[in-house]
């Protein structure tokens, strides 16, 4: 075994054996080749239920990366801006001054956080108006319920942790004309090969999801009332690493390459308050692109890597990166609510550096003749979807048609609002009724 993929698998196995962590597939591609994938542990220690590499997981999060391409291809079909207000697709936010554009949902700079992640009046108002969202309100009552509630921050001005991505999910329904997750099986997941990647778990497959050992406790996604772009995806680790391989081979076969180009690249602009990205356990060091952290620099970070790798895990237990530079992509799944993303980061820090040299000299996938050209490979790339071979050689793409994609961020009084305070200020819309505690 490669040595920084035995790294790894050893840090997993070391977590079952010390009953940290009940099972996980681990999943690493390079150069377009899946060259580990591998379960381990229990998928269901309580009845002594091996994990197996199709087993099925939460990725809650990890939701957000496939919710965004699938906004973007929206966008190179013209159907979508993301410099527009959010209100030209949610009517519900029309009449406000001051909207955030679909690019603010998309980066977390909208101005509308998760409740749970502070403790202010507004976030207050947050937490009491949409719980979390996706089990407690359908998504007519959660796009209600947010666009009577005030603002954090003048959009754009700050990154905070949000309900942006699942807004975008709703847009997208509002775009199409269908669910959420009947867009994403037929146009993302489809092409990809994808097909274990689902709002929830299907009847017939529950034996396959992965338990988590008690204490640890995870939502019940059978009760979900819409389908929550941010959060709701239920995928394997080789549906991920299918994503994951898209990202690297710059789109193909279902974005164009300026597109993943621009989705990978940072989104924040100069003096954007990243304050609460950078905090430890985060993901200081990074700005973000569309969906996903973006590092920005080598320096000044807890782990090596480079500039450009691209992250963003679920808060079930599950993680991923892609390191564009190296062509390489890593995806863990786990079922624990304890944070197996500090304890990860040691083998995580050797892997981008250490395993592509490795992958290089050992693996057979990337060898290469002395005096001979490599050529492009095509298996990785070709996916039967509805009769069609969906395939393009990775030296050929589609050009995406970035007129709408670039159009002007303009807000609706954007400078009257910052005139009115400072960027960090709470917007001064009165909260509704139903938003107000009693005494």
């Amino acid at each position: 075994m490669i040595p920084a993929v035995q790294r790894l698998a050893e840090f997993v196995e070391a977590e079952v054996a010390a009953d940290r962590l009940p099972g996980a597939v681990v999943g690493v591609v390079h150069r377009g080749r899946e060259v580990f994938f591998e379960a381990f542990g229990f998928r269901d220690r309580a009845r002594g239920v091996a994990m197996t590499t199709d087993s099925l997981f939460w990725v809650a999060s990890m939701s957000k990366p496939i919710t965004a391409a699938a906004a973007l291809l929206l966008v190179e079909r013209g159907r979508l801006a993301l410099g527009d207000p959010i209100g030209a697709y949610l009517p519900q936010f029309a009449g406000r001054s001051v909207q955030p554009t679909v690019l603010d949902l998309l980066r977390h700079t909208a101005g509308m956080p998760e409740g749970l992640l502070g403790d202010s009046p507004v976030h207050e108002l947050y937490a009491d108006a949409v719980g979390d969202g996706m089990t407690d309100l359908t998504g007519a009552e959660f796009v209600d319920r947010l666009s009577r509630l005030p603002l954090l921050h003048v959009p754009g001005a700050v990154w905070h942790y949000g309900w942006g991505v699942d807004l975008v999910g709703l847009i997208i329904e509002s775009l199409v004309g269908t669910s959420l997750g009947d867009f994403l099986r037929d146009e993302v997941c489809g092409p990809l090969g994808m097909t274990d990647t689902t709002f929830g778990v299907p009847d017939g497959h529950r034996d396959r999801f992965a338990r988590p050992s008690p204490p640890h406790v995870l939502p019940d996604l059978s009760v979900a009332r819409f389908h929550s772009g941010g959060a709701g995806l239920v995928s394997t680790a080789g549906d991920y690493l299918r994503f994951v391989r898209m990202l690297l081979a710059k789109g193909e076969p279902l974005l164009g390459r300026k597109t993943v180009e621009y989705m990978l690249s940072d989104q924040l602009a100069p003096g954007t308050d990243t304050s609460r990205l950078e905090r430890p356990g985060w993901n200081p060091g990074h700005g973000f692109g569309i969906g996903l952290a973006v590092r920005r620099r080598v320096g000044g970070v807890p782990v090596p890597g480079s500039v450009g790798e691209v992250t963003w895990p679920g808060a079930g237990g599950t993680t991923w990166w892609a390191d564009p530079s190296e062509d390489l992509g890593v995806v863990v799944m786990a079922h624990t609510t304890a944070d197996i993303e500090p304890r990860i980061q040691g083998t995580r820090a050797r892997l981008p550096a250490v395993a592509a040299s490795d992958l290089m000299r050992h693996h057979p996938a990337c060898r290469q003749r002395p005096g001979t050209r490599r050529r492009a490979d095509t298996g990785p790339h070709t996916t039967a979807w509805r009769g069609q071979t969906w395939f393009s050689p990775p030296s050929t793409y589609r050009l995406a048609p970035m007129t709408k994609l670039l159009s002007a961020e303009a807000r609706n009084a954007t400078a009257a609002a910052t005139s009115a305070g400072s960027p960090t200020r709470p917007m001064a819309i009165e909260a509704p009724a139903w938003a107000v505690k009693s005494a």
